[in-house]
């Protein structure tokens, strides 16, 4: 319902791409990782991670038998050589990263010449119309305020601060 329309659309953006080499952070149950594989030719290298081992675990047995490297990685200490990666996708997880500039930093490194990182975030939460009703029930069952984790996941919905962060770390084109 929620996560499988974004997978569609961002592996629809990297279809026919020439890629070597792709990292996908942040992979959770693999369902972006399911349509990157599809979306990639059949030599590139998809190395799915998550910080989660238990999550990469639920992903391998959804997508055994898949050309699909599976890593526990911080998005923040990439353990990959400079300009070694064509493509990093993140769905849904760099709001969850503390460091998000050092995590931004990391990825510009790994990253070839040319070479993109896609990644999504969540609008604002009252532009989300099932996510929002399910938040606004559920805050009446939690403290006033909410703890601070309750916002995470839609604390990314202003393009402009995000453009500004990508384009200090030294993204050139950034959209």
């Amino acid at each position: 319902l929620y996560f499988e329309p974004y997978a569609e659309e961002v592996a629809g953006r990297v279809k026919g791409m020439a890629i070597n080499t792709a990292l996908e952070l942040a992979a959770g149950t693999g369902r972006v990782t399911n349509h990157l594989r599809k979306a990639l030719t059949k030599n590139a290298r998809l190395i799915a991670s998550d910080l989660s081992a238990d999550m990469l675990e639920v992903a391998k047995e959804k997508l055994k038998g898949e050309n699909v490297e599976w890593r526990v990685i911080d998005a923040t200490e990439l353990p990959f050589e400079d300009n070694s990666i064509g493509l990093i996708v993140c769905c849904f997880g760099y709001m969850f990263v503390p460091e998000k500039m050092k995590a931004y930093s990391e990825a510009l490194r790994v990253l070839k010449k040319g070479g993109m990182l896609l990644f999504t975030t969540w609008d604002r939460l009252s532009t989300l119309g099932t996510s929002n009703v399910f938040r606004t029930v559920a805050k009446k069952y939690l403290p006033d305020p909410p703890p601070a984790f309750f916002g995470l996941p839609y604390s990314m919905h202003d393009e402009a601060p995000i453009k500004d962060n990508l384009k200090k770390t030294g993204f050139s084109k950034v959209q």
